[in-house]
């Protein structure tokens, strides 16, 4: 039977100083308070605090992100599926999030990996379609992205082109527009709807003191 192995206060096991022993602690189930090097202080079990642990949950936990912000810092300038990583905003929801600019068009956004990775690698919302039309006695052929080859009348492509078209699972086509407003075009509408709410509201508000002071 091996000899009992007393820890005393200010043992030092790895990362760990031992402080003192909790008040629930048993000879059967040993606990120690503790502080690491770091500063974080917790209650570990003897066995734990004998394998000379070389750093704590905390210690763990901020290496991750030091790693993780490293390599978020490493993909900007990086291209991922047509968007050029202009700079790292830290973590969203769980998620990693970019600022990112269309490398065809220039837009600048906010996305995740995820995001970047779905979707055309030829162009982003407010990229125009390209359908790179042969046009022969009339019949203008052009290519979806995903390499589907149609044809119509060479005067509707400019009609075809303001769309981006694509097949669905039933064999049929459907378009989806082209954003050619940006982001900040849709701030102006939402203040003018603001201030009518606004207004309305300090109309009601001015009745219904009106209301109060009459009677």
């Amino acid at each position: 039977m091996p000899a009992y192995l007393e820890i005393k206060p200010g043992d030092q096991h790895g990362c760990l100083m031992v402080m003192c022993r909790t008040d629930d602690s048993a000879r059967s189930n040993e606990r120690y308070n503790v502080r690491c090097d770091c500063g974080n202080e917790y209650q570990v079990a003897k066995e734990y605090l004998l394998s000379n642990p070389a750093n704590c949950r905390m210690c763990r936990g901020e290496a991750y992100s030091h790693i993780m912000e490293e390599k978020r810092r490493q993909m900007v300038g990086s291209v991922i599926n047509g968007f050029r990583v202009l700079e790292s905003l830290g973590r969203n929801i769980g998620a990693s999030l970019f600022r990112v600019e269309c490398i065809y068009c220039g837009n600048q956004s906010e996305k995740s990996i995820g995001n970047m990775k779905v979707g055309s690698p030829d162009c982003c919302n407010f990229c125009p379609p390209n359908y790179e039309f042969i046009v022969k006695a009339g019949i203008a052929t052009g290519h979806l992205q995903d390499g589907k080859v149609f044809s119509i009348d060479e005067e509707d492509i400019p009609l075809v082109s303001e769309k981006h078209w694509y097949v669905n699972d039933g064999g049929y086509m459907f378009r989806r527009e082209v954003h050619t407003r940006k982001p900040e075009d849709y701030i102006a509408p939402f203040l003018g709807c603001l201030r009518k709410m606004i207004a309305l509201w300090i109309i009601l508000i001015a009745t219904n003191l009106t209301t109060v002071n009459a009677t």
